[in-house]
Order: structure tokens, then C-alpha cells, then sequence
């Protein structure tokens, strides 16, 4: 028994378990599913992203394209789209999902240390597995292709990023990765609310600790900056602009309002 829970295979599993259950016998959808599989089918087949309205592929900002790029890989790997590609988005839920709980338990592990260097890193990695695994509460998001599951592991890869550049800034050692750390997090940071737009933006105020009191945390900062534009210029890329002030999706030929 002290084998099963000491080790990190097992949590896993029985998180595929719990996953692969929901999907199989309790598959569900949604209003937004809909729209998310509309804008992924348009943008795989005609290259825009857009809906179906009177017949025609029309440009709009109704979601953010995280997830419906997500769908559209799927769609391409597969060759389904639509209802008939579901269980494959599903089962690539499952993935994601059970790789937030390796992250989910990275932190817990990286947050205790920071609490107590004598705190024991593995149990609490264990610990944290064994939560994230078996908590029916995200566990349930797997089986019905909304952004969900996406969201939650982009946002606890933000946070164990940002907890990674506090450990970085309290750790007594040379700082020239300092600004590496905060050239990740301005990215990092912005993830979240790719996929969706209720999520916030992790990034250390100027002001804040994380930003260290040395003369190098006003260029660190402006590495943040720099990977927030990096980050927008994906957007950019793809015919889309990102205002900065209001952080709103706009399409470059939209017709709709959202």
C-alpha cells in the first residue's frame, strides 16, 4: 500500500480512470461547443475564423482562438470535424487534463519549499497529484469540448511560472537568469486568457517583491513587456488585433459585434 501512494504512476492512472469514465458514459455538450466547432472547421477549411451565417464563412470575435486552434489540430490529425470528431477532442482533454495535474502538483511541491527548506518536496508533490487527479470538480470538464480544461492548465502553468520567478528572486545566486525567468512569464502570464478571456494576466507589478530591488528588475520587467508583444504578435500573424487598453479580440474584417 505505502508503494501505491509513494509513487507517482498511480495517481495517474487512476486519474486516466476517473477521465476516461466521464468521457465514455457521461460525454456532454454545450451552446458555446457549437460555436468553438464552427469557428475551428472555417478556420481549418477556408482559413478564417469565422461562423457560418447565411451560408457564408463571416469573420467574427464572438471567442477567443485558443481553443478553437486547439480543435482545429485535432480536426487536422483526425480528419473529422464537428460532432463526428468529439471523442478524439475528449480523449486529448484527458491528456491536457492529467498534465494540469503533474503541474498542479509541481507547485504545491515548489511552494513548499519556499515555505520551509527542510519541507519534504516529494510528499508534497504527491499529495498535490493525488488532489488534482481525483477532483470530480475539473475532472468533469474533460467530457464536453469547452475551454475548461485549457484554461485551467494554462493557468496553472502561469502561476507555477510566477511562483518560479519568486523562488528565483529570493535564491541567493548569480541573477543572470533573472531575466530569462521574466522574459517567460510576460509569455507565460498571457496564456491563460488566450484560451480564455475571463482569465486573468499573471504578470508581477512593477512595484511588486517578485521584481527584486536591484538595478536589473526595471529591464526584467521590460522582458515581460517584450514577451506580452511577442505574444500579441501572434495574434497579429493570424489577422487578428489585440487592443491593449481593453484586451479585447477584434478580426481585422468583422461584421458581427460581441
Amino acid at each position: 500500500m505505502k508503494r501505491i501512494f509513494s509513487s507517482p504512476v498511480f495517481p495517474l492512472l487512476a486519474g486516466a480512470c476517473l477521465r476516461m469514465l466521464l468521457v465514455l458514459k457521461f460525454p456532454a455538450g454545450s451552446g458555446d461547443t457549437v460555436i468553438y466547432e464552427q469557428l475551428a472547421t472555417n478556420w481549418l477549411k477556408h482559413g478564417k475564423y469565422a461562423m457560418d451565417i447565411a451560408g457564408l464563412p463571416v469573420p467574427v470575435d464572438l471567442r477567443m482562438p485558443g481553443y478553437p486552434a486547439f480543435l482545429a489540430l485535432v480536426y487536422a490529425l483526425t480528419g473529422r470535424t464537428g460532432e463526428s470528431a468529439r471523442l478524439a477532442v475528449m480523449l486529448a482533454q484527458v491528456l491536457v487534463d492529467l498534465a494540469c495535474c503533474v503541474v498542479i502538483a509541481a507547485l504545491a511541491a515548489l511552494l513548499v519549499s519556499l515555505c520551509s527548506r527542510q519541507a519534504n518536496r516529494q510528499r508534497a508533490f504527491l499529495v498535490g497529484l493525488w488532489l488534482a487527479a481525483l477532483c470530480p470538480f475539473t475532472a468533469n470538464y474533460v467530457a464536453v469540448p469547452l475551454t475548461e480544461v485549457w484554461a485551467t492548465f494554462l493557468t496553472a502553468v502561469a502561476l507555477l511560472l510566477l511562483v518560479m520567478v519568486a523562488a528565483e528572486v529570493r535564491a541567493e545566486g548569480p541573477e543572470w537568469p533573472r531575466r530569462e525567468w521574466f522574459a517567460g512569464k510576460g509569455i507565460g502570464g498571457r496564456l491563460p486568457w488566450w484560451a480564455r478571456r475571463g482569465c486573468g494576466r499573471l504578470i508581477p507589478p512593477r512595484d511588486s517583491p517578485a521584481a527584486g530591488d536591484n538595478h536589473d528588475s526595471a529591464g526584467s520587467l521590460d522582458v515581460v513587456a517584450r514577451g506580452n508583444e511577442a505574444f500579441r504578435s501572434i495574434g497579429r500573424a493570424h489577422g487578428l488585433r489585440l487592443r491593449p487598453a481593453a484586451h479585447a479580440l477584434d478580426c481585422a474584417e468583422c461584421h458581427q459585434p460581441s
